[in-house]
């Protein structure tokens, strides 16, 4: 899997709502930002969430390649279950 950073920049609860729709795994990282685990490039996450469209509002989707910076254990421990690998 890859993972995804999602910045959701208006109406957060209707991409977060997109988001679990699809059953993609995810950690909220505050109410408008969630780390995802996606099998598939930015676009198509941004198409298959609704974000590209703007059907769920507008956002931001941001492959993760690397990584740093202080969060919650629970956070890093996600990022240690899903593999972050580059495109």
């Amino acid at each position: 899997m890859r993972v995804f950073v999602v910045v959701a920049t208006g109406n957060a609860p209707k991409v977060l709502a997109a988001i679990q729709a699809k059953n993609y795994a995810y950690y909220t990282v505050k109410s408008d930002v969630w780390l995802v685990a996606f099998d598939g490039t930015t676009r198509e996450l941004a198409e298959s969430t609704g974000i590209r469209s703007g059907e769920s509002g507008p956002g931001l989707t941001c492959l993760i390649t690397g990584y740093s910076g202080r969060l919650p254990k629970e956070a890093w421990e996600w990022l240690g279950v899903h593999e972050v690998r580059s495109e």
